[in-house]
C-alpha cells in the first residue's frame, strides 16, 4: 500500500485531528482504477527527498547534466552552503551520484526535477531566467571547452540581451543553435571531430526544455560530424590511389556531359581498385557535388520486393547530409513520410 493526505471529515470538539490531514492506503486494484491518484502519489514521492531545497537550487543542480566539484565550488549551485557541504548532503539523501571529479542526478532525477519544476507557475520562464543566470556565472570560471563551459555558453545564448527576463520575450533557440553551429564548424575545420561531437552532446542535454530552431542546429550538426568522418574515410582509402588517366575522364565526362548520359559503370574482377576509384571520386572529383553513397551489401534485402521504395529512401537520406543550411528539410521529411 502506499498512501496518501487526505483532510478530515470528523468533526466535533472530541476530534483532535479535526481540518488536519489523514493518511489513506489505496489497493493495488484502486490505484489501477485511479491513474490521478497513482501520479499523485508518484509526484509526491519524486519529490519528498528534496523537501528544504528551494526551488532555485533544484533548478540550478538539474540544469546542467552534470557538475564538476572544483567549479561548484567556484560557482555553487547554493549559493548559502558551501559545494562539498551540498554534495555530502545530496549522497545521503540517495539524489546524486558522483565519480569523484563530477557529480550528477541519480537516475531520472534531472527529469523529474525539471519536468516538476516546468509545470508549476511561470515553469518556463522560471527555467530559463535560471539557466541564463547560471550560464553568465558559469561562463566566468568554466573553461569554454569543458562540459560546463559549453554549456554555459549555449545557456547565456538563450537570453542573449541584458535586463530581459524570459517572461518578456520568446526564448531564442535560434542564437541558443548558432553558438552550436558555430563550435562544430570550428572544431571539424581544425580537423578535431571529437570536439564537434562533445558540443552537440552538451546541446542535446537542452532538448528536454526547447526544440525549434536548437533541434535543427543539432540535426543539422549531426549531419556536418557523419559527413566529415566520410569525407576524412575517403581522404585515408586514396592515400596509395594510382590515377588512371582513362577512369578519370570517363567520370569528368558523365559530370560534365548531357543530362540524357546519367549512368557510368566501372566493370573489373575483385582486388583491382574499384572501391578505390570510388573513394577518389567522392574525395577529389566530385568534392564540391552532393554525392549519394549506396552499398547493396547493406541494402535491406526487403528491396525491392517488399519495400521497392526503400532505394529512393536511402538516396535521399544520404542527400540530406550535404543539406548544410536544412533548407530542404521539408521536402526530405515529407518525401520520407510518403
Amino acid at each position: 500500500h502506499r498512501t496518501m493526505s487526505k483532510p478530515s471529515k470528523t468533526s466535533g470538539k472530541n476530534s483532535a485531528a479535526q481540518g488536519a490531514a489523514v493518511e489513506q492506503s489505496y489497493t493495488l486494484e484502486q490505484l489501477l482504477a485511479d491513474p490521478a491518484a497513482l501520479q499523485s502519489i508518484v509526484e509526491r514521492e519524486r519529490a519528498r527527498p528534496w523537501q528544504g531545497i528551494s526551488e532555485q537550487v533544484q533548478a540550478r543542480l538539474a540544469l546542467p547534466p552534470s557538475w564538476s566539484i572544483p567549479i561548484a565550488q567556484q560557482c555553487r549551485p547554493d549559493p548559502q552552503t558551501d559545494a562539498n557541504a551540498l554534495v555530502a548532503r545530496l549522497l545521503h539523501a540517495g539524489l546524486i551520484e558522483t565519480d569523484g571529479e563530477f557529480f550528477w542526478l541519480k537516475g531520472t532525477g534531472r527529469e523529474d526535477v525539471l519536468s516538476r519544476l516546468m509545470a508549476g507557475p511561470d515553469g518556463l520562464a522560471f527555467l530559463v531566467d535560471a539557466m541564463v543566470e547560471l550560464g553568465r556565472e558559469l561562463e566566468k570560471v568554466a573553461p569554454p571547452d569543458e562540459p560546463l563551459g559549453r554549456w554555459a555558453q549555449i545557456a547565456r545564448a538563450a537570453l542573449p540581451e541584458s535586463g530581459h527576463r524570459a517572461q518578456e520575450r520568446f526564448v531564442d533557440t535560434r542564437s541558443m543553435g548558432q553558438v552550436v553551429a558555430d563550435n562544430v564548424t570550428r572544431a571539424l575545420q581544425a580537423r578535431q571531430p571529437g570536439r564537434a561531437l562533445r558540443w552537440v552532446e552538451t546541446a542535446q542535454s537542452f532538448q528536454s526544455l526547447f526544440t525549434g530552431a536548437l533541434q535543427v542546429a543539432v540535426a543539422r550538426a549531426g549531419r556536418q560530424i557523419d559527413l566529415y568522418y566520410r569525407q576524412l574515410e575517403d581522404e585515408k582509402a586514396i592515400a596509395f590511389f594510382l590515377e588512371r588517366a582513362d577512369q578519370i575522364a570517363a567520370f569528368q565526362s558523365l559530370l560534365n556531359g548531357p543530362d540524357e548520359q546519367w549512368a557510368l559503370h566501372y566493370v573489373g574482377s575483385g582486388g583491382v581498385g574499384k572501391t578505390t576509384l570510388l573513394h577518389y571520386v567522392r574525395a577529389v572529383l566530385a568534392r564540391d557535388v552532393s554525392l549519394a553513397k549506396i552499398d547493396f551489401d547493406y541494402l535491406n534485402p526487403d528491396y525491392p520486393r517488399r519495400v521497392p521504395g526503400l532505394l529512393l529512401d536511402q538516396f535521399s537520406q544520404e542527400l540530406r547530409l550535404h543539406d548544410k543550411d536544412n533548407s530542404a528539410a521539408g521536402f526530405f521529411d515529407d518525401f520520407h513520410d510518403c
